[in-house]
Parts: C-alpha cells; structure tokens; sequence
C-alpha cells in the first residue's frame, strides 16, 4: 500500500508532537497541590526510564544511586561536613580537601555508581 504526502506530513507531525510531549518532563507546575509527590514520583520515574533507555543504546550501565549525603560526605575521608544549599565550596577540615561542591558529589555519586558503599580512603 502506497503512503501519501498528506499522510506521510501526518505522520511526521504526529511524530514530531510526539516526542516534544514525551522530551518535556512536567515537573514544575505540576508538583503542586494534592498530587505533588505522586507526579514529581512519576516524572523522576519517567526520567529514569528514559537514562536507561538511551544508556543501553549507548552500550552503557546507568543505574540509580541513593543521593543522600553525597554532596556533603567528603569525597577523600568520608567526613560529613554539614553545609548549607548556598555553600558552593567544600572544605573538609579533617584532611584538608577543598573542591567545589558539585565536583565533590559527582565523586561520591561515582563511587556510589561503582559499588564501592565504603567510605573512600
């Protein structure tokens, strides 16, 4: 059976709407109300799906890891340095390691990732 250009426009844009829709992740706004924790739930859930998903195209392992305490345990010694959201810095004052935040929890979350729950040495 042989597609028309009007169908094969309708497909596109169907295709296109699509996928716009399935790339929005309707968290803002939508996490208000009665039903905040049940749809932050199903976007973060939809998220991770999708990681998964693109991971396994890529020939790549993503895997979720508990986010608790990774942006204030130290990356080096495994101290918890307490900090405030506003603190970009770390600064670990029992071995003197000083990085910016963000880096120190992508440390953590990779050590998490790698199956090592230890503290790091």
């Amino acid at each position: 059976m042989r597609i028309s250009g009007a169908q094969r426009l309708l497909e596109k844009a169907v295709w296109k709407i699509k996928n716009q829709r399935n790339d929005f992740q309707p968290i803002l706004g939508l996490s208000r109300g009665i039903l905040a924790k049940q749809m932050d739930d199903t976007a973060i859930g939809n998220f991770f799906l999708k990681m998964k998903f693109k991971g396994e195209f890529a020939g790549k392992t993503v895997m979720e890891v508990p986010p608790a305490y990774t942006s204030q345990a130290c990356s080096q010694c495994g101290n918890i340095v307490k900090k405030d959201l506003s603190v970009r810095i770390h600064h670990c004052l029992q071995c003197g390691l000083v990085l910016d935040r963000d880096h120190n929890a992508a440390k953590n979350i990779l050590r998490l990732g790698a199956g090592n729950h230890n503290v790091p040495t």
